[in-house]
């Protein structure tokens, strides 16, 4: 038997005792760079999990905006303030950079 034949029947295997040995464990993100010093503060929004992400300095963590300090002013409602300006996360419609800009200026 060769090695590939011998992979394939593991991983059949294994495929076939998971669902009633194993729970299923969430899909884990995936992040375009480390978090360093230098990306801190920023957000990365993960497609697939929905879920926004922001760099600590040391690692990424999820974002909410339930544990963010509001400072100065507020935002209008919908809008979450991070760094000093307003931001909104907008995910129901796929487009271009230049119309998600031209979107933004228009509200």
């Amino acid at each position: 038997m060769s090695q590939t034949q011998k992979t394939s029947k593991l991983a059949d295997k294994v495929e076939s005792t998971t669902d009633s040995h194993f729970p299923r464990q969430d899909p884990l993100p995936s992040f375009p760079k480390n978090c360093t010093l230098e990306l801190r503060g920023l957000l990365h929004f993960q497609e697939n999990l929905q879920e926004l992400y922001e760099c600590d300095g040391i690692a990424w963590k999820a974002w909410s905006p339930r544990t963010k300090v509001v400072e100065g002013k507020s935002c209008p409602a919908g809008w979450y303030r991070h760094s000093g300006y307003c931001h909104s996360l907008v995910t129901e419609q796929k487009g271009t950079w230049n119309s998600a800009a031209r979107a933004c200026k228009e509200q």
